[in-house]
């Protein structure tokens, strides 16, 4: 009896796709892309001086965010690419940030829990012996997300096809 093997190649991006949402996190909270607004160009020194950290991680930070489309680079320096010029300055009508700093600090979080979710029967973002619901007014996390003026909440408010108003 042979055992046929095949290729583990699509296990990566599963496996590792908390690398590229940990990365765009991190430069949300540190506001990268409402410093680079309006066409700011910077280098890793300027940025990195700017964030008061080292060369090094600004180097990766900056070089990360370029491969997740979220920076173009030209020669030596970085600057927003249109995806994050519309969605990711802090102001922006279309600002995304919120939704991101929520899923970052309240519900990454809580999926380090999973399996004791599952075993347990419980919900995983929130504790119903606490609150009624995930969407109660007395969670200021996610009633801030909800009601904080971000890209997500604005989306849920237009009418579209499937949308009831």
């Amino acid at each position: 009896m042979t055992i046929k093997t095949t290729d583990s190649g699509p296990l990566m991006p599963i496996s590792s796709a908390f690398w590229a949402f940990k990365t765009f996190a991190a430069a949300v909270e540190i506001d990268l892309f409402t410093r680079l607004r309006d066409g700011r160009r910077v280098t890793v020194s300027e940025i990195a001086t700017e964030l008061g950290m080292h060369e090094r991680p600004s180097d990766a930070l900056l070089a990360a965010c370029a491969s997740l489309g979220l920076l173009d680079k030209n020669c030596a320096d970085y600057g927003n690419s249109a995806l994050a010029e519309e969605f990711l300055v802090s102001g922006r009508p279309r600002y995304f940030g919120g939704y991101v700093r929520f899923l970052d600090h309240r519900e990454y979080p809580a999926w380090h829990g999973l399996v004791h979710a599952l075993r347990d029967n419980r919900p995983l973002t929130w504790d119903p012996g606490e609150q009624e619901s995930i969407f109660s007014a007395e969670d200021p996390v996610m009633m801030g997300a909800v009601l904080g003026g971000d890209a997500l909440t604005l989306q849920l408010d237009r009418p579209g096809p499937g949308r009831r108003v």
